[in-house]
């Protein structure tokens, strides 16, 4: 009952003369090269966590080869949005897809699928601070737009790209968070005529072990900034738009004339990969600029824990220190009952003083009497002061890192803030003019 197709298959095989020869007798004619195996499932197929896309191509003489496929995604996944005016200390604000970085970096921090979650999780990133960060973004138009597409080291990525957002990425009792490195308005608007106050006084009377680390002269170098950003084209490839920005005055405000600007070396950043904001990446440049033209210095010493009372990682604080440090009995610190402790006696008589009292937030800039070796008011009593006079050099720093050195004391390091007369910011001068911008 079989059916046999080729009744005459020996005879086919059979040859009359030795020259003769079959197709088949070095190899098999056929071979089964793909096998396409469907299976009826009892329930339908679920692709969870993924991104589907698929292409439907009709047969054609024009097609000879399909080596790659480019998507243009309008959409990412969709992740927790932050709110710093949320009342009930929760801070997320549902799910969507995010552009903003502070909210993709709590992202990654958290998520448990394709982030650090496992090893850090919630209860190690303060979101408030990555809420108000957030908030800081939106309001400043500054966006992330780019594809992590391979693993990451998670403190480097977010460290570097938060510098190009205007941010620092710190970690403060052990919670990391991001947060704005400029100074901002209650809407969250970037404050470029802010006036910067300290929240802590350091005085040869009440540091030890100082150190100054100066910028060597090619740290100093200016330069030329170009930056790289993106042009996207909707269902398009996009097109990566090149910059640049010079500054055409010195540090000590002179002009720079345009064959000096021109000699100058060029430094490149490249931003096309998130960046698609011609605005983002000019004020990115002036930024960079302004911090190689003021920026001269780093600071480091001990101080007792309680002089360093309520400084974290971002705040300002002022550094009041002798330029001979011939004279030291010029600073020291009121006991609570009025009496002046210092090396050597005060005369009676007023004395313009800088002083700060532990726990407070502002440094004071005022005349403290003195009469029998105290201080006759009262607003002085538990502070730490230093007399001005032309020897004193008075510079503002930010903190840079806290933590505890020996014997008990905390090691603090900053960074040198440059300010105007005004007591504004030097790095945020961005609106005056003293910029050629091409391209």
């Amino acid at each position: 009952g079989d059916n046999n197709l080729n009744p005459r298959n020996a005879i086919a095989d059979y040859y009359m003369y030795d020259a003769e020869d079959g197709s088949h007798f070095n190899g098999p004619e056929h071979s089964i090269t793909y096998v396409n195996e469907y299976q009826k499932t009892e329930v339908a197929a679920s692709y969870r966590d993924l991104a589907i896309a698929g292409i439907r191509l009709s047969s054609g003489k024009e097609w000879t080869s399909f080596a790659e496929l480019s998507a243009y995604i309008k959409r990412g996944i969709r992740i927790a949005r932050l709110n710093p005016n949320k009342p009930n200390q929760n801070y997320k604000d549902g799910l969507d897809c995010s552009d903003n970085f502070p909210e993709i970096a709590y992202a990654l921090l958290t998520n448990k699928k394709y982030g650090a979650g496992e090893t850090i999780g919630t209860d190690q990133v303060d979101a408030w601070e990555m809420a108000k960060a957030a908030k800081f973004c939106k309001e400043n138009e500054l966006f992330w737009n780019g594809v992590i597409s391979e693993p990451q080291d998670l403190r480097e990525f977010l460290f570097t790209n938060a510098a190009y957002n205007f941010l620092d990425f710190t970690i403060k009792g052990g919670r990391f968070s991001l947060s704005p490195s400029i100074p901002y308005d209650g809407n969250y608007k970037i404050r470029k005529n802010a006036k910067i106050t300290a929240k802590a006084l350091f005085t040869d009377g009440n540091i030890r072990k100082m150190q100054v680390s100066f910028l060597t002269p090619e740290e100093r170098q200016m330069f030329r900034a170009t930056v790289l950003y993106r042009k996207d084209i909707e269902n398009g490839f996009p097109e990566v738009k090149t910059l640049t920005v010079v500054s055409t005055v010195n540090a000590a405000g002179k002009p720079v004339s345009p064959s000096t600007r021109a000699a100058l070396p060029e430094e490149t950043f490249d931003m096309s990969g998130f960046c698609k904001s011609r605005k983002h990446a000019v004020n990115f440049a002036k930024f960079a600029l302004l911090v190689r033209l003021h920026v001269t210095h780093g600071i480091k010493f001990e101080t007792t824990p309680q002089a360093a009372l309520g400084l974290e990682p971002g705040d300002y604080f002022r550094v009041v220190s002798e330029a001979t440090h011939t004279s030291r009995f010029k600073t020291g610190s009121v006991a609570p009952d009025g009496t002046i402790v210092c090396n050597g006696n005060l005369a009676d008589g007023t004395y313009e003083v800088f002083s700060w009292k532990p726990g407070k937030t502002k440094v004071q800039n005022a005349k403290m009497k003195v009469k029998n070796g105290k201080a006759t008011e009262a607003s002085f009593y538990k502070t730490v002061f230093s007399i001005r006079n032309s020897t004193t050099t008075d510079r503002m720093y930010k903190v840079e890192s806290l933590s505890y050195g020996e014997e008990g004391l905390v090691e603090l390091s900053g960074s040198e803030v440059p300010l105007n007369d005004d007591s504004t910011l030097k790095i945020l001068d961005w609106e005056n003019g003293n910029f050629q911008v091409s391209g």
